[in-house]
């Protein structure tokens, strides 16, 4: 499995070149994995809104009560379990999301910015 690690600030165009990616290695099982799914199945999980605000307090929560990384450990059990070619981890924010996409043998780091006009 290759894994391709996506970064950029919001807006930036991380889903977009996830999208082109998938088209582009048509024949490949290609899978995205957003690091922000974890958070938002825990606060459905437990009924509560998944605003900006309330993503952001989980992970910070996630890690002071559970230590640095949990969210990333997290994703990389779900990555794991994945059998595809391609896994494109779409927004790796934190230092431990970096740690846990060298963990992979074949593994690629992508910073993806774009001008606000062409967004």
């Amino acid at each position: 499995m290759h894994i391709i690690g996506v970064v950029g600030e919001k807006g930036s165009g991380k889903g977009t070149f996830s999208k082109l990616l998938q088209s582009y290695l048509k024949g490949r099982e290609t899978v995205v994995v957003r690091t922000v799914d974890v958070l938002y199945d825990t606060l459905k999980i437990w009924h509560i809104e998944p605003t900006r605000s309330n993503l952001q307090n989980l992970a910070i929560i996630m890690d002071a009560q559970y230590g640095k990384g949990t969210l990333s450990r997290a994703v990389e059990a779900r990555i794991r379990r994945i059998k595809a070619d391609i896994v494109v981890l779409e927004g790796v924010r934190w230092q431990s999301d970096v740690q846990m996409l060298r963990s992979f043998e074949r593994n690629v780091l992508v910073y993806v910015t774009a001008d606000a006009r062409v967004r």
